[in-house]
């Protein structure tokens, strides 16, 4: 009976992953690195490009970061059972 709620707690897991990258790609399709003409008199230019290529970065570390800890968490579970 305890298999069964962990494997679906990393199937619940496993599904909002990739909802979330799906919709975190979708946004990324709409990132531009130039300030939008609206904004130009708010932001600033430097900050706004260093905010976009933080974005990018992080975007890509979470894929990482999601499969270590799926990876760690499979192999604790192979080492209990």
């Amino acid at each position: 009976m305890h298999n069964i709620y962990f494997y679906l707690i990393i199937a619940f897991t496993i599904i909002f992953f990739v909802f979330d990258k799906i919709v975190d790609y979708l946004n990324t399709l709409n990132w531009s690195d130039t300030l939008p003409k609206e904004a130009k008199d708010i932001y600033d230019e430097e900050k706004y490009a260093k905010s976009q290529d933080y974005e990018k970065t992080k975007f890509s570390f979470s894929n990482y970061q999601f499969c270590y800890h799926t990876v760690s968490v499979s192999f604790l579970r192979f080492l209990t059972s």
